[in-house]
């Protein structure tokens, strides 16, 4: 069953956590800063800035995790950053606690394992998205309408667009529909074999990445084919991948299409999600129209209520 969080209003307060790398303590200032200029209010997380990594212990990011939840102030939770540790929280989530209260949960990059888990587990949407150091003053505006369509219009059907001067590129022919699900490649591949592993069957997937080798884009596209993890999409959909290095005379979006386009699924790439300048927000769990005939991705029901 699918729950879906309540839509953020003005005034509402957005709790801020630390679940992954530290976070300095000007970017927090400023990601406050710039929110509560825009009409909300701000509750950060007990362990926010510890300077050492991870932030703090796994115990204690997942009780400001779940304290946002259950704090019924508090409308959306919101990552302070991403960068390396979000899966060592997972064994301390109480997933009954966060069924009860749902709420817009938003982040992207190492929160991938943690979005497509509680949406997984509980059923609830959540939001690859912004994250507290996206807020910046020189953020792009298009990132900000993208996301707060997503939080706070949620309005459906929704079409998914990229900005005008980044179109995005059919690679194979075809319609289908299926449930979102997805995120940085790098942080998917990490939970196979684990209780977490990300289910993919029947679903559209979508994947970037960021300061990876060709190579080793190479290597975890091919573990995730020998996981069945590709198999049984319905579609996918490639991001960008940022400052990827080449290798062997190739990109990442040709060991992309090398790997990806024999399964003959309906395929899109250049989606601007992830780590570029350009960063939409899309809710996991909502059916998506991927038209990879018009070259088109349609959200097809609203992501908040």
């Amino acid at each position: 069953m699918l729950f879906k969080p309540a839509r953020l209003r003005k005034g509402d307060t957005i709790g801020v956590v630390a679940l992954s790398s530290p976070i300095a303590l000007v970017d927090v200032e400023t990601g406050v800063k710039i929110l509560e200029d825009l009409g909300y209010k701000v509750l950060l997380g007990e362990h926010l800035v510890e300077n050492k990594f991870p932030v703090s212990s796994a115990e204690n990011r997942a009780y400001d995790l779940m304290y946002m939840f259950c704090n019924p102030q508090v409308k959306m939770i919101l990552a302070a950053r991403g960068g390396t540790g979000c899966a060592d929280i997972l064994p301390y989530l109480d997933l009954n606690l966060i069924r009860e209260h749902p709420k817009i949960l938003s982040g992207y990059s190492d929160l991938t394992v943690l979005l497509n888990y509680i949406y997984q587990s509980t059923g609830l949407v959540t939001f690859h998205g912004l994250m507290l150091n996206s807020f910046t003053y020189e953020t792009p505006l298009y990132n900000y309408k993208e996301f707060f369509a997503a939080t706070s219009v949620c309005g459906a059907p929704r079409l998914l667009l990229n900005p005008p001067q980044m179109k995005l590129v059919t690679k194979i022919q075809g319609r289908t529909v299926g449930q979102l699900v997805g995120g940085n490649l790098s942080a998917f591949v990490s939970t196979l074999g684990t209780p977490y592993e990300i289910c993919t069957y029947g679903k559209i997937l979508f994947l970037e990445e960021v300061n990876e080798t060709v190579t080793k884009i190479y290597r975890m596209l091919r573990q995730l084919e020998q996981a069945n993890k590709l198999h049984g999409c319905r579609g996918f959909i490639v991001g960008e991948c940022t400052d990827c290095r080449l290798g062997y005379g190739k990109n990442a979006e040709q060991i992309f299409d090398e790997v990806l386009i024999p399964f003959k699924k309906p395929m899109v790439s250049n989606f601007c999600i992830g780590h570029g300048k350009y960063k939409t927000t899309v809710p996991l769990g909502i059916p998506l129209e991927l038209n990879a005939i018009n070259t088109s991705l349609t959200l097809l029901k609203s992501s908040c209520y």
